[in-house]
């Protein structure tokens, strides 16, 4: 029989806490994406990713199904801070000022280029064109949605947001390949300054 003793201690023993799914979900990414930039792609296994982020295995493959589903994911996270690189600071309304747009992004570039050449390096087709698909999807998406806004508040001229977007979104990402893939980096002045002129002249404002 326990002792009132015993009793008490079990009663005031505090219950277990429980980590958020989201925080889980958000430990397997960071994880994910230092060991895929460290040891790449191929050479990384779930079991890994799992143990180094402190969950097991069923719990990667329950929020990701399988490895691909987590480098769809850490190139989606990718995505999305070149998209906030891309709009900080601009507000709601505020004409769109492209040179310091793509400032945003070259630095954010230049900052995580272990993220970006670790994209690049998979080898598996199928791989490869998923990362980069979830790269595209969330910055066109972000992209749209800004173009189609300016477009009705008249600060720039496109009739189809969405084309626009997808076809920018084409040349800024050749020239952040040729830039830091290539040249390392060394003339990225050169390369924002080109592309913001291009872009300034795609999204021309409409004649007064």
């Amino acid at each position: 029989m326990a002792s009132a003793t015993t009793t008490r201690r079990r009663t005031k023993r505090a219950p277990a806490r429980r980590r958020a799914p989201d925080d889980k979900r958000v430990r397997i990414v960071d994880v994910a994406t230092r060991l895929f930039a460290h040891n790449g792609f191929k050479k990384t296994t779930t079991a890994e990713i799992a143990r180094e982020a402190g969950v097991s295995e069923g719990i990667v493959f329950h929020h990701f199904r399988n490895k691909r589903g987590v480098l769809t994911e850490v190139a989606a996270e990718h995505g999305r801070g070149v998209a906030r690189a891309m709009f900080e600071g601009l507000m709601p309304g505020e004409e769109p000022d492209v040179h310091r747009m793509l400032l945003g992004v070259f630095r954010h570039a230049e900052a995580n280029s272990g993220v970006s050449s670790l994209l690049r390096a998979v080898e598996d087709p199928a791989d490869h064109n998923s990362a980069q698909a979830a790269v595209r999807q969330v910055i066109i998406g972000a992209l749209a949605a800004a173009f189609e806004t300016w477009a009705q508040q008249g600060y720039i001229n496109t009739e189809r947001p969405k084309l626009a977007a997808s076809l920018l979104f084409g040349m800024v990402e050749y020239a952040l390949f040729e830039c830091f893939a290539d040249g390392e980096g060394e003339n990225w002045r050169e390369y924002h300054a080109e592309c913001v002129q291009l872009i300034e002249a795609a999204l021309r404002m409409p004649p007064e």
